[in-house]
């Protein structure tokens, strides 16, 4: 099995390292690709020696290794010139044995000092695997080129073009967990050669047969969601950045090449929402970029877990336009009248008349009159300090009177007031008859309720069909997380958080319907 072999020789590739088993991962998934990736990090962190050792997992692979500065010439990367076929032939060409066109991994450590005329032939090197050699068009057999420095590409000084080219993008930082530090200083670096056992290593042969059978590799309907999702994202993220981020069109389909070659290697036909994970490491321009750039993968991953969501969705609509039927079939709109409170105007303001006086005299206008705004403050279960009013009539307008209660509200229609004594007596306020359109409930035919039981059963069993799919998924995601041979284990909590949404939209949706069979289930009303 494909998986095993790799597991075995990710398993060599990390002997006696300290904490860059992501940086071996993420190097040998690129070369498997056929891609390049850039190591960030500063000197002595062990990024060539990364480099070397991927040399080893292919039989007979040939490397190439060069530290750039500004004065690197392209001889020193491609192959001096060969003087006697440029003297007896005038043919200018290269002797590229022992240099890069010949080489299966290739690294370049402090790669943005090389010069324009190496950038651009690298430009075709990575991209088309061809090198132009004289009249001669190459076809190398270039694996993986892995590129480093302490730096990122400068602004403004023609390097996109280049750094567009290193699909994976990955920081390499000093060892960090004190116990691995400990052990590397205790290392006394003796009996170190390192190989890999022959039967491990991939020939050419293989890894061409490889490259073919990872173009077959399908992509699921979550990692298409998930690309779109991260896709918005970095529409949003751009709007308020000043840094902004940018995918080319190029760049996500060697992105989606990485992920199918992570699921070939995990002996899987498709890409699978797993694999998404690996996005992170391909996406941000400036490590500043890097926190959210996890973020938004993670959670463009958690919301886009469940391969039957539009099913799923379109089965809410179903819910939604069934309560709908059902209010249709079991409610009849009808007027009735009711008592509703007069409110009067007294120079610009409302009150309510109540029915009696309470204390006060019986002149002017011969009613109490409580406040609309103060009897909307108030409440069933407390006493207020409220005015209770009177009026009389004059040239301008109304003069008013007021003396202040304890008041709360009775109903909608009363209130209950104290004497001065604490004793109460409820007030009802002048009102007048009314009509207003009630919602009244029958229970539907017969033939109706067959319909609608039809429906509901059918909705219930569409559910409990998501609900048995989604818990498959969660132990199908929860394996390949423990087999990956990429990806840490640890990011299984973002899927198991995706699913578990899911579940519980399923479980709001089947109470939903279970109530809504009470409804016309119940007996008639009217």
């Amino acid at each position: 099995m494909i998986q095993n072999r790799i597991g075995k020789i990710l398993k060599s590739l990390n002997t006696n390292l300290y904490e860059r088993e992501e940086a071996i991962n993420l190097t040998l998934l690129a070369a498997l690709a056929g891609e390049s990736i850039f190591l960030l990090g500063k000197p002595g962190v062990a990024k060539s020696l990364i480099a070397r050792r991927l040399k080893e997992v292919f039989k007979d692979g040939e490397a190439f290794e060069y530290l750039m500065h500004r004065f690197s010439t392209p001889d020193e990367i491609f192959g001096p010139i060969a003087i006697s076929k440029l003297k007896d032939n005038d043919t200018y060409e290269r002797k590229t044995k022992h240099y890069l066109p010949q080489a299966d991994v290739v690294f370049l450590d402090e790669i943005w000092k090389a010069g324009p005329s190496i950038q651009n032939t690298l430009l075709t090197v990575i991209n088309e695997k061809i090198y132009r050699n004289g009249h001669q068009v190459l076809n190398i057999q270039l694996k993986a080129l892995i590129a480093a420095s302490n730096e990122l590409p400068a602004k403004n000084e023609g390097l996109g073009a280049l750094w567009d080219r290193f699909i994976v993008r990955l920081m390499v930082n000093p060892i960090q967990n004190q116990s691995a530090f400990e052990s590397y200083l205790s290392d006394d670096f003796k009996d170190r050669t390192f190989n890999i056992p022959e039967t491990l290593k991939i020939t050419n042969q293989e890894y061409e047969q490889w490259q073919e059978a990872i173009n077959e590799i399908k992509l699921s309907q979550p990692v298409i969601d998930c690309i779109h999702t991260i896709r918005h994202y970095i529409e949003e993220y751009n709007k308020a950045e000043e840094i902004k981020l940018y995918i080319s069109d190029r760049r996500w389909k060697k992105i989606v090449r990485l992920l199918k070659t992570a699921a070939f290697c995990n002996n899987r036909q498709e890409v699978t929402i797993v694999d998404g994970f690996l996005i992170s490491h391909t996406i941000w321009d400036h490590d500043n970029q890097i926190p959210y750039v996890n973020q938004m993968v993670q959670k463009a991953i958690t919301v886009n877990t469940y391969p039957d969501i539009e099913e799923l969705q379109t089965l809410e609509e179903e819910i939604t336009n069934f309560e709908t039927y059902i209010n249709k079939v079991t409610q009849i709109e009808e007027e009735v009248s009711y008592q509703k409170p007069i409110l009067v105007d007294r120079d610009g303001e409302l009150y309510y008349k109540l029915e009696e006086n309470f204390e006060l005299e019986n002149y002017g206008d011969y009613f109490n009159h409580l406040k609309e705004e103060d009897f909307n403050k108030l409440n069933t279960s407390t006493y207020d300090e409220v005015s209770l009013f009177y009026f009389q009539k004059s040239f301008s307008g109304y003069s008013r009177e007021y003396e202040s209660y304890r008041i709360k509200r009775a109903s909608e229609t009363s209130v209950w007031i104290k004497d001065r004594y604490g004793d109460k007596t409820e007030m009802p306020f002048i009102c007048e008859e009314a009509i207003k359109k009630e919602l009244l409930f029958k229970q539907p035919n017969q033939e109706t309720l067959k319909l609608l039981d039809k429906k509901a059963t059918y909705i219930i069993k569409a559910l409990v069909k998501h609900q048995k799919n989604v818990q498959k998924l969660q132990q199908s995601y929860k394996l390949q997380f423990e087999n990956h041979v990429f990806i840490n284990g640890n990011m299984d909590i973002m899927i198991q958080n995706g699913l578990n949404q899911t579940l519980q939209a399923i479980t709001g949706y089947h109470s939903k319907v279970l109530k809504l069979k009470t409804v016309y289930e119940s007996p008639a009303v009217v």
